[in-house]
């Protein structure tokens, strides 16, 4: 079964390090907003079963390069609502393997992410 999914979402998650220090609530808030703007993209567009393997292409476009670091834990939430939502079985290697993080430069306050599901 042949699958591919790409989404663009107008907002930037924040980084980790926005985050850390930040109470519980504020960070459960986080990840419940991103969870929820995820759904509305994939919600009829999730494959029947969910994906045992794929790779993952996830971009973030902002005025501003994050470190490396940073740019990974930033995609968090993106994950989790995407195995919350079916569209993969979970989030271990063995099935999404090694995620591309890539950043690219935008305009300030014109910031996004790009999603890239695809499966063989």
């Amino acid at each position: 079964m042949s699958y591919k999914l790409e989404f663009e979402i107008n907002e930037l998650p924040k980084l980790p390090n926005q985050l850390l220090g930040q109470r519980w609530f504020i960070r459960s808030r986080h990840a419940t907003r991103w969870k929820a703007l995820v759904a509305q993209q994939v919600i009829r567009r999730a494959p029947e079963i969910p994906l045992t393997k794929a790779s993952l292409t996830l971009t973030r476009i902002s005025s501003r390069e994050p470190d490396y670091d940073g740019l990974v834990g930033s995609f968090k939430a993106v994950i989790d609502a995407l195995v919350d939502y079916r569209v993969l079985a979970g989030d271990t290697m063995k099935i999404i393997g090694k995620p591309t993080y890539d950043w690219v430069r935008g305009k300030p306050k014109q910031g996004k992410i790009i999603v890239k599901v695809e499966a063989p």
